[in-house]
């Protein structure tokens, strides 16, 4: 079972289209602590995907709970908090 963070947590989170953040200590996205982070991504998950934080509004109930599966298609930029932005493509 997945822990969500309070709802609150993810106001100051920016998710815009085909952009998404990527936190290291959100527990409802993959865990990344180095830079070699495509490495870790195909390690852990043998495709590249994230969760992205849960959608508020016009999503069903479990995007609502659960976020929006996505596919990494680019990493455009590493935070020094170890985030990550990358260019995303919804899973069909």
């Amino acid at each position: 079972m997945i822990e969500v963070p309070p709802i609150s947590h993810y106001n100051s989170l920016p998710l815009l289209r085909g952009l998404a953040l990527v936190f290291p200590l959100s527990t409802s996205t993959l865990y990344l602590y180095q830079p070699s982070h495509l490495y870790m991504l195909r390690k852990h998950l043998r495709s590249p995907f994230i969760v992205t934080p849960p959608l508020q509004k016009g999503s069903s109930e479990r995007e609502r709970e659960v976020g929006t599966v996505c596919r990494i298609e680019e990493v455009i930029s590493v935070g020094e908090d170890g985030s990550l932005m990358c260019g995303i493509g919804l899973m069909e």
